[in-house]
């Protein structure tokens, strides 16, 4: 669970993103990447200062972050008092067996 294979569009898709960022137009005129606009508008006011020399950084970040975020989501086990008594009762039936 943690290794992801992106699709290979995505490569182009960001280096787009990246001109429109950086270049700060309108991401919803590209068919390309308007898909990604909502999550480009979540992010970008974390950042006080996007350049050339940090774009591909601070894009490798968010989407590790949105990454991270379906991780979280798509446990077995919730994180909760009930789920994570049921976790440690099925880690014991394992020792146990």
């Amino acid at each position: 669970m943690g290794l992801a294979i992106l699709p290979p569009r995505l490569k182009e898709e960001l280096k787009l993103l990246s001109d429109y960022i950086l270049n700060d137009k309108n991401i919803n005129h590209n068919e390309k990447i308007k898909k990604h606009a909502q999550w480009v508008q979540h992010f970008l006011p974390k950042y006080q200062n996007i350049n050339n020399n940090n774009i591909e950084k601070i894009l490798k970040r968010e989407i590790s972050q949105s990454f991270l975020e379906v991780l979280k989501n798509c446990g077995v086990f919730k994180r909760d008092q009930k789920e994570m008594r049921a976790f440690e009762k099925f880690i014991n039936t394992l020792q146990n067996s």
